[in-house]
């Protein structure tokens, strides 16, 4: 699906992703530790049970994605990633709950809760 991204912003996006890992993140950049019990870390354990949806985790007022996730919500739905472009930092993007609301209503596929994460299928 990364193959199929055009927009300039997605595709500078990629270029931070570390393909070791499903989810694409980075363990050498900040915020990427990927050490038990971190946020990383659980999405790390649960991303293969799901590796074709897109993974979001509710976290305050806002559902989050990281990595690879973040690259598909650009690039099809229009979020910026947190931090801009040029950021030192893994790749996370999100909105808050209401915002999402409209997001997954136009996301055009099915969508599920499962342990707190939402994915898109």
């Amino acid at each position: 699906m990364l193959q199929m991204c055009r927009k300039l912003s997605t595709v500078q996006l990629t270029e931070r992703l570390d393909y070791s890992n499903l989810p694409g993140l980075n363990p050498n950049m900040k915020n990427g530790s990927l050490k038990e019990g971190t946020l990383n870390w659980e999405m790390l354990q649960f991303k293969p049970k799901f590796p074709r949806q897109v993974l979001l985790c509710r976290v305050g007022e806002f559902y989050e994605a990281w990595g690879i996730n973040v690259c598909i919500l650009v690039e099809y739905e229009g979020l910026n990633p947190f931090g801009g472009l040029q950021s030192d930092s893994i790749l996370r993007a999100g909105c808050p709950v209401v915002v999402f609301l409209f997001l997954s209503a136009n996301f055009y596929i099915d969508a599920a809760i499962c342990f707190g994460y939402f994915l898109f299928s």
